[in-house]
């Protein structure tokens, strides 16, 4: 699932956004006016209540019920048996007598009783991210760093073949791609993914898992659809709270219940999350990736560095006398056809890769020199697709980077 401010934050908006914040008017609430909500007196995330109002609008102004929850009813399904008969309990129990009038300046009023606000909130609680979450939460490796990103797969150039080529199954079934819901985690090792397949294959709503460590379309496209959600380091999980104070609070506002799977809880407000914490998934199209190499580089070594233009040096001693004749590196080169490289076709390789890769591993050596790699993917004459770290370094004084290592 997306709410409205992820999906606000995958969309790139002109300079000073859409709306001009000069043209509203602000409105102090006193007097006769009713207060604010005080949020840690609402026993209901303020998620929950923004859906909830969004479907209760629907109904006021005509939709008929089923049809307005259609999507909780998907969501139902997916959370499992029990959750959809509650759900149609609740719609066939209820009168959906929502009215709407007007007041004595005629401005629109609707009156709706406290059982359908109510039973709007717990059907939009049937959460099937909570219900898949209680499935893999139990077999998360506790050491484990991660940043998760998940999300409803939307339909925005969906890349079906590749997605269809590139998934390992639980199961022989046909899917259906615009109804599928997705868990994106970094840094997993091997026998963590076999110990989630292996685990999630014992219930028939898990379909499988796709392998997105290389780039691939799957990957540019899960980078543009997923939103960041949760950071896990060892036995924390750190998310956001949205706007609300205090900055940092120990709130999980979708109810994932992370402590009762020995999780801490530390929730950020939403602003500090997103700006330290959330994390991309690496894509040349994701939203401002240009401007997240270009910032990163530039806050590492001080300097904004104009890679399309800056000296890239590759000395020919350390070609060849270490690259080039080290057993355990000439392996490595000669594993990607790149044996016979020259200088400058290396240097080449690396300009290519820094335009278009994030960079890692960021250090100082000595004489307070910033260090960096970025992960280059060549095609192996096997046809396997191989990583290599380039380790770089870059002086300020010539204004270039230089080739350290490759590993």
């Amino acid at each position: 699932m997306v709410s409205v401010t992820q999906r606000i934050r995958q969309v790139t908006q002109p300079r000073g956004g859409y709306i001009n914040p000069r043209a509203m008017e602000i409105r102090y609430l006193n007097g006769d006016a009713p207060a604010p909500l005080d949020h840690r007196a609402e026993s209901v995330d303020v998620s929950v209540v923004g859906s909830a109002v969004e479907y209760l609008a629907r109904i006021v102004t005509g939709t008929p019920v089923k049809e307005a929850f259609l999507r909780e009813g998907i969501a139902a399904t997916r959370a499992g048996s029990e959750a959809f008969t509650e759900m149609e309990s609740l719609i066939e129990g209820a009168a959906w007598d929502v009215s709407m009038d007007f007041d004595e300046e005629d401005e629109a009023r609707v009156v709706v009783s406290d059982v359908l606000i109510r039973s709007t909130c717990r059907i939009v609680s049937l959460n099937y991210a909570v219900a898949f979450a209680d499935l893999y939460l139990p077999h998360l490796r506790k050491t484990l760093r991660s940043s998760v990103a998940k999300g409803d797969l939307l339909d925005d150039n969906m890349p079906i073949w590749d997605l269809d080529r590139r998934l390992v199954r639980a199961r022989n079934e046909p899917m259906n791609w615009r109804t599928m819901y997705a868990v994106y985690f970094s840094n997993l090792k091997q026998t963590d993914v076999d110990t989630l397949h292996r685990e999630l294959s014992k219930d028939e709503r898990y379909r499988g898992y796709i392998d997105v460590s290389l780039a691939n379309p799957v990957r540019d496209y899960l980078a543009r659809c997923l939103p960041s959600t949760w950071v896990l380091h060892d036995k924390k999980v750190l998310l956001t709270h949205g706007a609300d104070e205090p900055f940092v609070q120990d709130l999980d506002p979708v109810g994932f219940d992370l402590p009762s799977y020995g999780y801490e809880v530390v929730s950020l407000l939403d602003s500090y999350f997103y700006c330290f914490l959330s994390y991309k998934i690496e894509s040349e199209s994701s939203n401002r990736a240009e401007e997240d190499r270009i910032l990163t580089l530039a806050a590492h070594v001080g300097a904004v560095i104009d890679v399309e233009t800056v000296d890239i040096v590759v000395p020919a001693a350390k070609l060849e006398r270490y690259l080039l004749v080290d057993e355990n590196k000439l392996r490595l080169m000669t594993n990607i056809g790149l044996q016979d490289v020259t200088p400058d076709d290396l240097a080449g390789i690396i300009r290519q890769k820094l335009l278009g890769s994030y960079v890692y591993d960021f250090r100082i050596a000595n004489g307070d020199t910033p260090t960096f790699a970025v992960v280059c993917e060549f095609g192996a004459p096997d046809g396997r697709t191989l990583r290599r770290l380039l380790a770089l370094k870059y002086d300020a004084q010539s204004n270039a980077i230089s080739l350290v290592s490759m590993y």
